[in-house]
């Protein structure tokens, strides 16, 4: 059998919630809402192709509805690798 990147079974969450945790992010891309499974929460994933003016969208809109915002980085580095983002664009400088 073949997984995709990211993938996870029943399994995987009820082993995160025999571990005692109360919540874990997911490879959902999205904003977390009072309906969102706290298993299971959406996150934006910062890739290398993703522009500051994204994150700052996406911070703007979180702030502005009232959902929670999750990043999630692989990597800061200047690889450019699909999973990396620049130290420029991470805002070190």
């Amino acid at each position: 059998m073949s997984l995709r990147t990211g993938a996870y079974f029943g399994s995987t969450l009820q082993a995160v919630k025999n571990a005692g945790f109360t919540n874990a992010a997911a490879t959902i891309d999205g904003f977390v809402l009072p309906t969102s499974d706290p298993y299971q929460l959406e996150r934006r994933p910062l890739d290398a192709d993703v522009t500051v003016a994204e994150v700052k969208a996406w911070i703007d809109d979180a702030a502005a509805n009232k959902k929670w915002l999750i990043l999630n980085s692989h990597r800061i580095d200047t690889s450019a690798d699909q999973y990396s983002i620049t130290p420029t664009n991470f805002g070190l400088r």
